[in-house]
């Protein structure tokens, strides 16, 4: 028996311990060398100096009470954040939220896990069922609309702790947060996302929130939002006041620059084209009345649309946004191009009934000539003129049987075709004027107010 015992402590002097550091199964004794260790036991080679690490943690938690913070009855615990952002987008202009894929980091100091007297100098680092022995803090994000810990393949956590008591609880979070937008520079605006963070149940004489000292905020560089470039973030701390006393607040602001490329595309360009072509209008012929109300009902039907299209992709906000202003400018001259030309049919229509008026005139003044001249048809006897009486431009002389003498009178189509002639000018150029104008003022007023709405909006003159 004595030879077998010498044995055996030789064999453990030379093989080691076993170390499983697995928190929910018990310290396993050493086996006979001529046994085969499981399949899930972690085994390692060591000195008869080693440490077993279940035991080291067993006896960190005994007496540990979780529900107590660290340095629990005197100065607060310093919690320091460190926050690497790895998404941003889904921002919803309607709902006025974005969403941001992040690891959020938390560092802080628990002197009831110090271990560097044992002799075992290693980080430990643990998966998220070390949560439930030991204290962390309760922050949280001010503001979030929904939020999830990444479980893909399994949940995204991790714990690690050092032999001095400083404790890493690092996860991967997604936060999806509201951000309140002022859009009346749209589609040309600049949003301003910011993103909290808070401790929920200990105010600043328990817990205070610190940014880490060493890149408290970092941003991927392959970030990319299809419709915003991120221009800059900030980081920045705080203390908010309740009635339950001053709590810490952590605070990321992102600025948000909205890229102009698809409104100009979908919208812009449009409403461009569509007031061009309601322009087109003022060169056809004013009497081809058809072709004139098709381009102008067309171009403001497709106006309505556009702005239709427009709004249902903003929220329904009580001030007027500037690419509301540009669609009324816009469907402003494309409706007053049909009340350009709504005019000038009022103006074809009143020349051409003085002309039917002057028209039955005439034909009436010709039917009364000719039947004086049938009832002043005398013999052949006519008598001549009288010497030196010569009618005047436009009159003729003609004898009349009643009075027995010579009478001069207007002879048809004399002054009265003169005055004709000047009335029908009369309208002629006042609608050429009007169209004249109508195709000057309309192009030079409308790059005009462009000119004004580009320089104010575009932050041109800022």
């Amino acid at each position: 028996m004595v030879p077998l015992a010498l044995t055996i402590l030789f064999l453990l002097g030379n093989h080691g311990f076993a170390i499983d550091v697995n928190l929910s199964s018990p310290v396993t004794e050493p086996e006979p060398a001529t046994t085969k260790p499981a399949p899930q036991q972690l085994t390692t080679t060591a000195t008869p100096g080693d440490i077993n690490v279940t035991e080291l943690i067993t006896n960190l938690l005994i007496g540990y009470d979780k529900r107590l913070r660290p340095n629990f009855g005197g100065r607060p615990v310093n919690v320091s954040v460190t926050v690497f952002i790895e998404f941003i987008g889904d921002i919803d202009e309607i709902n006025m939220e974005f969403t941001t894929i992040m690891y959020f980091r938390q560092y802080w100091k628990d002197e009831r896990l110090r271990y560097n007297n044992t002799g075992y100098s290693k980080r430990l680092a643990f998966n998220p069922e070390m949560l439930k022995f030991i204290w962390v803090p309760d922050t949280h994000f001010p503001g979030i609309k929904d939020g999830l810990k990444h479980d893909v393949t399994d949940a995204n956590e991790v714990i690690r702790l050092w032999p001095d008591g400083s404790v890493l609880y690092s996860m991967r979070l997604k936060i999806t947060s509201q951000c309140p937008m002022d859009l009346r520079n749209f589609p040309m605006d600049k949003q301003k996302c910011h993103l909290n963070i808070e401790a929920f149940s200990y105010d600043d004489e328990e817990m205070t929130l610190n940014w880490h000292k060493k890149n408290p905020v970092a941003v991927s560089d392959k970030i990319r939002i299809p419709s915003y470039t991120l221009t800059e973030f900030k980081y920045y701390s705080s203390v908010e006041d309740f009635t339950t006393g001053r709590y810490s607040l952590l605070t990321i602001e992102f600025d948000l620059t909205r890229r102009l490329g698809f409104h100009m595309i979908q919208i812009y360009l449009p409403c461009y084209l569509i007031v061009v072509l309601a322009w087109v209008s003022f060169w056809v012929d004013r009497e081809q009345t058809a072709a004139r109300i098709a381009m102008g009902i067309t171009t403001v039907l497709t106006m309505a649309t556009l702005i239709g299209s427009a709004r249902t992709s903003l929220p329904k906000v009580s001030y007027v946004k500037s690419l509301e202003w540009f669609l009324m400018m816009c469907f402003l001259f494309v409706f007053s191009a049909i009340l350009e030309y709504a005019f000038v049919s009022y103006l074809v229509f009143k020349q051409r009934v003085e002309e039917r008026e002057r028209v039955a005139i005439r034909k009436k003044h010709d039917e009364e000539n000719a039947s004086e001249a049938a009832e002043g048809t005398v013999d052949n006897d006519k008598p001549p003129q009288s010497p030196g009486s010569r009618p005047s431009s436009g009159q003729e002389a003609v004898w009349i049987p009643g009075k027995h003498q010579v009478e001069t009178v207007t002879r048809p189509g004399g002054c009265r075709s003169s005055r004709k002639a000047q009335e029908e000018d009369h309208f002629v150029k006042i609608l050429d004027t009007v169209e004249f104008f109508s195709r000057l003022l309309f192009p030079l007023v409308f790059i005009f107010l462009n000119i004004a709405y580009w320089l104010y909006y575009g932050g041109i003159l800022e």
